[in-house]
Parts: structure tokens; sequence; C-alpha cells
């Protein structure tokens, strides 16, 4: 019974390395989005985004999508109010009400990215992924994709004891923007 356990066991190690490679490429997203659904094509956004948004109170978040973008991509990033030309629009949609707060509907297709939300919440979410998959992209283009997320947890955080374990205004500040990408509150 020990050799057959041996055996079985080499077996499965020389089969495991097939497993890993026989994987198809996967969007890189932290954490892992709850539904991606890829389409076929590609969005060639050449580094120029234009973003726009359909209410009048997301202005912050225009600008700080913005600046993200821009830091992202080395390139000058616009805003258009209500504008046709735009290829990055965030749409506050309250019939897309979730059981969960912070919950996107990203979609990345011919006529642009359109991240679509209950609420800002889950406008900056959407932010936060398309962020991620432009800094995996090493090309200037999008595969089409369609990305269905919410949070798993009502609740996300990371424990920051600056009393204790005194580490500077400059840290805790990238602290803040690295737990802001992976979509902690």
């Amino acid at each position: 019974m020990f050799k057959t356990i041996k055996k079985f066991s080499f077996h499965l190690l020389l089969f495991l390395p097939m497993l890993v490679l026989g994987q198809a490429d996967t969007l890189h997203i932290i954490p892992q989005p709850n539904q991606v659904s890829p389409k076929e094509g590609s969005f060639k956004h050449n580094g120029e985004l234009t973003l726009t948004a359909n209410d009048d109170t997301l202005g912050e978040l225009l600008n700080y999508a913005s600046e993200a973008l821009k830091d992202n991509l080395k390139r000058e990033v616009t805003i258009e109010k209500g504008s046709a030309k735009a290829n990055v629009h965030f749409t506050i949609n309250e019939k897309t009400k979730s059981s969960s707060n912070g919950a996107y509907h990203l979609q990345v297709d011919k006529k642009g990215i359109q991240i679509t939300a209950a609420n800002e919440q889950g406008l900056f979410y959407g932010l936060q992924t398309l962020l991620q998959m432009l800094k995996a992209g090493k090309d200037q283009s999008l595969h089409y994709v369609e990305i269905e997320d919410a949070p798993r947890f009502a609740w996300r955080a990371f424990m920051l004891d600056e009393a204790r374990y005194f580490q500077g205004k400059e840290q805790v500040m990238k602290l803040l923007d690295e737990m802001a990408r992976l979509k902690m509150n």
C-alpha cells in the first residue's frame, strides 16, 4: 500500500505542472472579481483617455481618476462633462443596487470603458480595477471584458499602529494608497 501511495504522489507531482501551464490567461486583479467574462477584441486607447460622468456630484471622483490615470499612463487625461466623445464613462445607476455596498459593473468594448455602480464607492472600486488592468497591460490596449464584482465582506481593512511602529507621513500615505488600490475600506 505504501508503494502505491508513493507511486501516486510521484505521478501527481509530474502532472501538476501540466495543470498550471494549461490554464487560460486570466486577469490579474486583486481581489479577484466575482465574475469575469472575456470577449473577443480589444479597445485601443493609445494612452489617451477622456473621462465623463452622468452625475455632477462625481467631480471629486473624476479629478482623482484623472490624476491616477495620468500617473499610470504618463499622459494627459482630460475630463469632459456630458461628452459623447469620452471613452471612460462613470455612471451612477440607482436601479443596479446590489445587496452589497461597493458593487460595480465594468465593461470594456468598442465604445470604450463603462463603469456602472449604485454609489460612488462602487465607482471607486471599478476605477481601482481599471487601474490594475492598465498596469498589467503592456501595450496601449485593453481586451474586451465584462466584470461584475461586489465586496465579499462588508469590512476589509489593514491594521496600522503608527503610535507603536512609527513610519512617518510619507510611508503612511503610500500605505493608504495601496489599501485603496486593493479596495480596502
